[in-house]
């Protein structure tokens, strides 16, 4: 059910009803997390803006959308990545 909204949420625009402080976030399998933005930069042609941060606080940068009940990544080193939607949780920031 929680993936369902989630799904839901995101397909229906949530950008429009959630603040610049909301972000969405899923840990890796190496210990670190992979945190989805609602800000849309020109240099995201579209996308929202996502970040990395693996165990050691190195961060890696892309872009993201939504896509077919799947979160799409372009990480600007060039990798893309397709993540399903199990892990990922709503937060604030302080």
């Amino acid at each position: 059910m929680k993936r369902l909204l989630l799904a839901a949420a995101l397909a229906c625009g949530i950008t429009h009803s959630v603040s610049a402080e909301e972000f969405l976030v899923a840990p890796t399998k190496e210990g670190g997390e992979i945190i989805l933005t609602f800000s849309k930069p020109t240099s995201c042609n579209g996308m929202f803006f996502m970040y990395l941060v693996d165990k050691n606080q190195v961060p890696f940068y892309g872009c993201w959308t939504f896509i077919n009940d799947k979160v799409h990544v372009r990480y600007d080193n060039g990798i893309r990545r397709v993540y399903g939607l199990g892990e990922w949780s709503k937060r604030e920031s302080m």
